[in-house]
């Protein structure tokens, strides 16, 4: 915790400075992941050394990166990256999962879904809710639950919601849902603006229980523990899980209603709070 308080001011630009960074270090990943990709992997040792060597590409960058062992097809591979969106609606990033499998054939490229768009409002919020100038701590609460983003969003498809409230470790994000381009038929997560758990609202907070307690009783029935991001990031999200959240979000019927801004009321706390403090001072 920084001794110095995040002002709206400074959260914009730590925003914009933590875009700034990670379009920076995406491109530098994606350079040294082409060369690793080009590797021999004729042996089962060789397979093994790609995917730690992958691994410690994407740390820096990735949200999450996770392996898992698959009996006689080799090691699956999945990480959470970002990437930067610029859109007519402002600028967004863009989360994504990406998996392989690392086998003795080489690597196969298997999924790349876009889970979650963070608006850098959202981004914004991030900085000034968490009161951090740290990017890592950011980096931590996206990547805390973002791994069920696509599911969530087939879900709300599927229900026909237009906003949704999504949990992450400490708070929530309050999302809307958009089409990434005009062409595309599946839906995604945008989250607009971030709320701490501290003063999310009861409507939000029923939300979150709901997904919340369907991803656990979903995630108790999978054995082993470990294949569980397989399924969850595989070719096809998982269908029963999709049916089970539909079964959760259906009783929340403000979710069809449009996404709208609401009163930011901790915002303006601090406002007044620093207004008084100002005029008070010598």
């Amino acid at each position: 915790m920084p001794n110095e308080t995040i002002t709206d001011r400074l959260a914009i630009g730590l925003a914009r400075q933590a875009i700034r960074n990670w379009r920076a270090q995406v491109e530098r990943t994606q350079q040294r992941l082409t060369g690793l990709m080009l590797r021999d992997v004729s042996t089962g040792k060789a397979a093994r050394r790609l995917a730690r060597d992958i691994e410690s590409a994407l740390r820096p960058v990735a949200f999450h990166v996770s392996s898992v062992d698959i009996k006689k097809r080799g090691t699956y591979q999945h990480w959470i990256a970002p990437n930067v969106l610029n859109t007519d609606h402002g600028e967004y990033l863009q989360v994504e999962v990406q998996s392989a499998l690392i086998g003795l054939e080489g690597l196969e490229p298997l999924n790349n879904t876009v889970v979650l768009l963070v608006h850098s409002h959202a981004l914004a919020r991030l900085f000034l809710r968490l009161q951090s100038t740290h990017r890592a701590d950011v980096q931590e609460e996206i990547g805390s639950t973002v791994l069920i983003g696509a599911v969530a969003a087939e879900a709300c498809a599927r229900l026909g919601l237009h906003q949704l409230v999504f949990p992450t470790q400490s708070g929530v994000f309050r999302c809307d849902l958009v089409r990434l381009d005009e062409e595309a038929t599946q839906l995604a997560l945008a989250a607009k603006t971030w709320i701490s758990g501290k003063t999310a609202g009861p409507r939000d907070e029923a939300v979150v229980a709901s997904i919340t307690s369907t991803l656990v009783d979903w995630m108790n029935a999978i054995e082993p523990r470990a294949l569980v991001p397989f399924f969850l990031m595989h070719a096809r999200v998982p269908e029963d899980l999709v049916d089970s959240l539909c079964t959760a979000l259906k009783p929340h019927a403000w979710l069809k209603e449009p996404y709208t801004e609401r009163p930011d009321h901790l915002s303006q706390l601090w406002a007044a709070a620093r207004e008084q403090a100002n005029a008070v001072s010598p």
